[in-house]
């Protein structure tokens, strides 16, 4: 019998470690670990830790201190030496330990297999967003190899742990400590939280030897961890600065949100059953907590004998509460649910040995494993042949300016970068330290540059935000996703066109302190061939340049075929295709055409018509949109059709804009 057990327990280590090495070993999507690299970059080179803020443009004697240095210095010497890969290869073998360690405590520590399984694949389902290239994953390993000592304590003949006890606590506190400070302090706060508990047991349920003993040991573990974190470089200034930045940045950042955002479709898009499970649970356990801490009192007031370990009671509170703060935490929710059934062992072990819970408990585990996989592998990767194959990249494809980086570098383009936020420390691991950014995912930024980087991000008000921003924190590059100017102009007086293309549009603000870069991006373009006089030729040639190679020839091709079709509905389609497409490429004049073939096809498109009436107006060519406006938008007999293409929110808002800059106010 020990043998098939030991065999089954093997067979389930392999399972759930090829389970989370599918979820966890993905092309990276966090955009903080960029600038993690380019932190322990700068810390390698220096051999220093920052006091101030070494990437922001805005303030840079502003104090900052990492506190998760040891990580940055970590990353960067794998990035630098072997490369991205081995960086995503340590965070998956972190997640791969840190399950393995939960399994192994809690086949342990929980008497039914099944509760074990239950257990660790609902780890799987609240850890799931977790799953990242960050320094969390360090938190979670740390925390799932210190569980013994956490909960351990409960039949000791004497308090004092064991030397090798505080040795690997205190070990594990050092490095915890330089690697995520703020991770780590969730160390100290369960060893006090638990040696609460016990006192409180000690002073109320009563004095015994052995709760003497088990709260000794925490206190002396607690003590340990917190004695070996606090002398630690930059760990109490650290958690500081990064409580200070938080309290700025958490209304921009969604996991800083409650679980209940998982279940807002706005934040999340469709609400799934992995989405349902991170949003109810920790409410769900938090309810438990709550149940049993009023039984505990109870106990208490009358003077009866709590059921089980009161440190524990209060550790599932602690963690159950800090699990509903923020989405974040949500795996903090199995420490809190372990406790409980420590606390009330004795009272459910009977009924945990029924085949009805073990059916039911065996059950469950699939459902949060197919939960778990159904989010991860089929929706947010299509499936699991394209998750198998994706796993090669080492960044999610589409989601960062790779193209338009490597056009700044090739022009050698420096100075104070505007971005899209999320795209901040991409650009210091590309650009740094020949360029500094507004804000890189760490928060460093007050509220009135939160407020106008805010509003700068509303493509709608982009130009006037811009302008306004530029006036109190002044930039050199703006980089946005395309196009940065929704109306696909701007104002040549105070923008140059860098670069443009499907992941990002470049553009150099046009002023006499930006001379350099000016004069780098001309002599750029004239070694490519290109000829112009002044900077508006130079744009003009640019756009066409790019233009030209942003045309699919698949997608022209499938245009003429619908155009040799015979319904009108199948020719406007082709036409149109043909012109919005050259459109999209910035080539307004070519684009007129093929849109105006389409609408004298006498098939209402708002859509089509909208193109027409934008291209008409990029060419300067009022008068004509005015009309188009009339012809497509206004007359009786052209809203009597069936709209074969209405317009979506994105589209009302261009049009509006359209309407304005044409003086139609009606």
């Amino acid at each position: 019998m020990p043998r098939l057990q030991q065999l089954g327990n093997a067979i389930f280590v392999v399972f759930l470690m090829g389970f989370v090495f599918l979820l966890a070993h993905r092309p990276n999507w966090d955009i903080d670990i960029f600038w993690h690299i380019a932190a322990g970059k700068w810390i390698v080179e220096n051999g220093r830790l920052p006091s101030t803020d070494i990437f922001a443009y805005t303030d840079p004697s502003r104090a900052w201190s990492s506190f998760q240095w040891l990580y940055e210095v970590i990353t960067y010497e794998l990035d630098s030496h072997i490369g991205f890969w081995a960086v995503r290869g340590l965070h998956t073998a972190l997640f791969l330990g840190t399950f393995v360690a939960w399994f192994l405590f809690l086949r342990r520590y929980l008497p039914q297999k099944s509760l074990v399984i239950a257990f660790v694949m609902l780890l799987v389902a609240l850890s799931l967003d977790r799953l990242r290239v960050r320094p969390e994953a360090f938190n979670f390993f740390f925390l799932a190899i210190l569980l013994p000592f956490i909960f351990g304590g409960a039949s000791r003949e004497r308090g004092l742990p064991k030397w090798w006890e505080f040795v690997v606590v205190g070990l594990v506190a050092a490095i915890w400590a330089n690697v995520h400070a703020g991770g780590a302090v969730f160390l100290p706060v369960a060893f006090v939280a638990v040696f609460a508990g016990r006192l409180l047991g000690w002073f109320v349920g009563g004095r015994t030897p052995e709760l003497w003993h088990r709260m000794t040991y925490s206190f002396w573990l607690g003590l340990t961890s917190g004695l070996v974190m606090l002398p630690m470089p930059s760990f109490l200034r650290g958690v500081w600065t990064a409580h200070a930045m938080m309290e700025v940045s958490a209304p921009l950042i969604p996991e800083w949100a409650p679980p209940t955002a998982y279940l807002l479709s706005e934040l999340t898009g469709p609400i799934t059953p992995s989405h349902f499970i991170c949003g109810t649970v920790p409410y769900v356990v938090l309810l438990l907590a709550g149940f049993g801490l009023i039984h505990l009192t109870l106990q208490l007031v009358r003077r009866q004998q709590p059921t089980g370990d009161v440190g524990l009671m209060v550790l599932a509170f602690v963690m159950t509460f800090i699990a509903t703060r923020s989405a974040r935490f949500g795996y903090l929710d199995l420490v809190a649910l372990t406790a409980l059934f420590g606390y009330y062992r004795n009272e459910i072990t009977s009924f945990l040995s029924k085949r009805s819970f073990i059916v039911v408990s065996l059950l469950v585990a699939l459902f949060l494993g197919w939960a778990a996989y159904n989010q991860s592998v089929t929706i947010e990767r299509r499936g699991l042949a394209a998750a198998i194959k994706d796993m090669k990249h080492d960044n999610q494809p589409g989601i960062y300016p790779d193209e338009a980086v490597k056009a700044m570098v090739r022009m050698s383009l420096t100075g104070r970068i505007f971005h899209l936020s999320a795209w901040g420390g991409h650009l210091l691991y590309h650009l740094f330290p020949d360029c500094k950014v507004f804000s890189d995912g760490r928060g460093n930024f007050t509220m009135r540059e939160r407020d106008l980087m805010v509003a700068a991000h509303r493509p709608w008000e982009r130009a006037q935000r811009l302008d306004e921003l530029y006036a109190e924190y002044p930039f050199d590059i703006v980089i946005f996703p395309p196009p940065m100017f929704p109306l696909k102009d701007w104002d040549y007086s105070k923008w140059i066109l860098v670069y443009t293309g499907p992941d990002a549009e470049v553009f150099l603000r046009n002023h006499p302190e930006n001379k350099e870069n000016i004069q780098r991006l001309a002599g750029y373009w004239r070694m490519m061939g290109l000829q112009f006089a002044d900077t508006l030729e130079m744009q003009r040639a640019v756009r066409h340049m790019m233009a030209v190679k942003m045309i699919p020839d698949d997608l022209d091709e499938q245009a003429r075929l619908q155009i040799e079709g015979e319904s009108p509905e199948q020719q406007a389609k082709g036409w149109a295709q043909l012109g919005i497409t050259r459109f999209e490429a910035g080539l307004w004049e070519t684009a007129s055409r093929p849109l105006s073939k389409a609408l004298a096809l006498n098939v209402r498109n708002d859509t089509t018509a909208l193109y027409l009436v934008w291209s008409l107006t990029l060419q300067g060519k009022q008068i004509e949109a005015r009309q188009a406006i009339w012809d497509f938008f206004i007359k009786k007999e052209v809203q009597a059709k069936t709209n074969q293409g209405p317009l979506n929110a994105s589209g009302h808002g261009v049009f509006e804009l359209l309407a304005n800059r044409l003086g139609i106010t009606q």
